[in-house]
């Protein structure tokens, strides 16, 4: 009986030591998995401070684009009252340039396209019976025809041409008038050429009730809607 115990006790210690052997060996892999844990609880922490990171710089960008924001109205509203008055001045002097252009006295009118002979003042001019060459009048300037009538007292640049076919020995030209005094002469003798245009302006003081007008020697003028006019215009 007592061998029969030492068996059991051998065998029961052999037990004990495989259980204590399996004891170690798991205890190791515990200990290896926890060092992995460990290994990766670390990422985990890096990964995690660098989205915080990025969370912060997130912020920041916020913060900065709500100071150009905040600096851009504030810049709006600093500039607003001095850009207001400017603004409103400018639409004034529009308006002023627009009311003086308006106001400025000018004469223009076109040939009223006949061919013909003319000794004396020129009334061949268009009408309002030729729409694209209607006489253009402005600041009160009037016209009869064949005479400007001056609105006010200034200094005006007074323009002609007329297209003539110059015969030999006979003078062709225009001059212009200020009432009866010859101001602008280009009459000339006649070339041996089949047409010719002349022009010719000048500056001078007008008064008035000035009137303004274009007369030729005896001959053969060319009155074209697109060569011959006449006119004036206020410079001062």
């Amino acid at each position: 009986m007592a061998e029969t115990c030492t068996t059991t006790l051998r065998a029961v210690q052999e037990q004990l030591e495989k259980l204590q052997r399996s004891f170690w060996d798991q205890n190791a892999e515990l200990l290896k998995l926890a060092a992995a844990l460990a290994g990766q609880n670390s990422t985990v922490s890096k990964h995690t401070e660098k989205l915080q990171e990025l969370d912060q710089d997130i912020v920041t960008v916020r913060t900065d684009i709500a100071a150009v924001n905040a600096s851009s109205r504030l810049t709006e509203n600093t500039l607003s009252p001095f850009l207001e008055p400017l603004q409103t001045k400018v639409a004034d002097l529009s308006a002023t340039v627009t009311e003086l252009n308006a106001e400025l006295p000018l004469g223009h009118v076109y040939g009223n396209g006949t061919i013909q002979e003319n000794d004396g003042l020129v009334t061949q001019w268009t009408n309002a019976s030729a729409p694209d060459f209607v006489p253009i009048l402005k600041g009160n300037v009037t016209f009869d025809g064949a005479r400007f009538t001056v609105p006010k007292t200034g200094i005006y640049y007074i323009y002609g041409q007329l297209r003539y076919q110059p015969v030999g020995g006979v003078t062709c030209g225009f001059s212009i008038k200020v009432g009866a005094e010859k101001y602008l002469n280009i009459e000339r003798a006649g070339l041996a050429i089949q047409e010719l245009d002349q022009y010719s302006s000048q500056v001078r003081m007008l008064q008035l009730g000035d009137e303004v007008s274009m007369t030729t020697p005896a001959c053969h003028y060319n009155f074209a809607l697109d060569t011959a006019f006449f006119g004036l215009f206020l410079l001062l």
